[in-house]
């Protein structure tokens, strides 16, 4: 279809756009296109196949695919397409290749739409240069190439298409087919937003949620939060389900607003309803806690479901969580079901979660080869929070693991960058000379990012003796044992996957 034809406008503004030859006709025409006139329509029809104009022709043929002014028919649709076609219209050929990649009117066949993309675009058809660079990147018609690409969405972007400056800009942006490159994808996504035709508007707040995105960062310009908010309100003032849920987000976190949790829940229900799916899970998580809202168990687990049968990991350890806090057997294995689903779909969080299940038999025979197993796949995954349990296993013995000090250190080290837990054990060790030698300079630079991380006044600074026993648990508790450390309730393990 082409969208450049508004599904509501004066019959005769489109003769108008004919140029001289249809000016004549227009009062006699005269209907609005989506009011089904059939006798404007077969007036107007009948003067295309008279004066065998290419352009009518293409129009009679959007209109019969439309069913606008007359009965839908794809086939007199794409008949109408190939006489337009034959007779010189370069935005016929587009139209043709269109039917041929969807199958409407004909057989689906995206071979031929190939050549007939490639001819529109030779003749400076930016929308079919456009179409033409999306069969190379998804195979349709052809063998996959995604530098062939990478090169059209160039040819249409320079030849003004906006939709070609954006999806151009999103490949940079992700390094996909050419080298990453934030300016240049923000060089893209900026001429993307500047489009002004009405049938870009929808291009429009996706760039403009683009630069939001990276303002909200600070990858590639200055951070700034209100630059970002500003971008996001532009479409949601459009009614975007996406920016509704990404304004959201910012008024739970107060980025760029000031925090208002209440507000951000009205915004996620917002998205929600527009059928953006992690508005879906974000409402089922407040629903699921209370948080700023009347608690409702039933409303948050259809919610986190739905989401969880869309491949929303945290929807589905989210779940997990509750159907563990239930406590029965069959709720026990819904929640390791979830997990186990979570993994499959690469959710490394997840291996965390699971490994505390066979290392206390939830649901499962204890096992904690396979406890560790799983928390040593997660640390290979880059997952903080499974590094930090493995180190601690290996300094304290938890989990059956033979103690290693000198195994322990390297990989706190590492998730010590993401994970205050890490840098408080680490500094435990440089200050006992648990494992290595005693720093207490290091040790109190540690305990100062701790701090300065909001676990102030929650950390454990007294001297210890050089060789602190181990805790009595052998597993590793939700929070570390009071002799050694003793830290607030919130973790600042971050995780890649948790905004999933």
């Amino acid at each position: 279809m082409d969208p450049s034809i508004p599904t509501e406008m004066p019959f005769e503004c489109l003769m108008d756009r004919m140029g001289p030859g249809g000016k004549d006709v227009h009062v006699k025409c005269k209907f609005v296109i989506g009011q089904s006139e059939p006798k404007g329509f077969t007036v107007f029809e009948a003067l295309a196949e008279t004066k065998s104009d290419p352009d009518m022709l293409r129009m009679v043929g959007e209109f019969y695919i439309r069913g606008q002014g007359t009965e839908a028919d794809p086939v007199a649709g794409f008949k109408y397409f190939r006489k337009a076609a034959d007779l010189g219209s370069v935005k016929a050929l587009w139209n043709m290749a269109n039917c041929y990649l969807h199958g409407t009117g004909v057989k689906k066949d995206p071979a031929k739409a190939i050549p007939l993309l490639q001819r529109a675009s030779d003749a400076g058809e930016p929308t079919a240069t456009f179409t033409l660079a999306h069969c190379y990147m998804d195979g349709s018609g052809e063998a996959a190439n995604i530098s062939r690409a990478v090169t059209l969405f160039q040819k249409a972007a320079d030849e003004g298409s906006a939709a070609a400056n954006l999806d151009l800009g999103i490949l940079y942006a992700n390094g996909s087919g050419v080298k990453k490159d934030d300016s240049k994808a923000i060089s893209l996504f900026k001429k993307a937003a500047a489009a002004k035709d009405k049938k870009d508007k929808e291009v429009v707040w996706m760039a403009e949620l683009f630069l939001s995105d990276y303002y909200m960062s600070g990858d590639g310009v200055p951070q700034n939060f209100v630059k970002g908010v500003a971008l996001m309100q532009k479409a949601v003032k459009a009614g975007n389900p996406q920016a509704l849920w990404r304004l959201g987000c910012c008024y739970e976190e107060g980025q760029g607003v000031e925090k208002d949790v209440r507000k951000a829940i009205g915004l996620y229900e917002r998205s929600a309803e527009g059928g953006f799916v992690k508005a879906m899970q974000s409402l089922g998580e407040h629903l699921l806690t209370g948080e700023g809202i009347s608690r409702d168990v039933v409303k948050a687990v259809a919610l986190l479901n739905r989401a969880a049968n869309n491949g929303y990991t945290r929807s589905m350890r989210l779940l997990a969580q509750y159907y563990k806090e239930q406590g029965g057997e069959e709720d026990l294995q819904k929640a390791i079901s979830l997990l186990s689903k979570a993994i499959d779909a690469g959710d490394e969080t997840a291996l965390v979660e699971l490994s505390h299940y066979y290392s206390t038999g939830a649901g499962v025979p204890v096992d904690m080869k396979r406890s560790v197993s799983l928390l040593r796949k997660g640390y290979s995954m880059g997952n903080a929070e499974a590094g930090v349990a493995l180190g601690w296993a290996y300094l304290t013995g938890a989990y059956n693991v033979t103690r290693n000090v000198h195994k322990a250190l390297p990989i706190l080290k590492k998730v010590a960058r993401v994970s205050s837990d890490a840098k408080t054990m680490l500094a435990l060790c440089y200050e006992t000379g648990w494992g290595i030698d005693i720093d207490t300079s290091k040790a109190d630079s540690l305990y100062q990012e701790v701090i300065e991380n909001g676990y102030a006044e929650a950390i454990f600074k007294a001297r210890t003796p050089a060789e602190p026993q181990p805790p009595q648990s052998t597993l590793l508790p939700a929070r570390f044992q009071p002799q050694f450390i003793i830290i607030s309730k919130s973790s600042t393990c971050t995780c890649s996957v948790h905004n999933k």
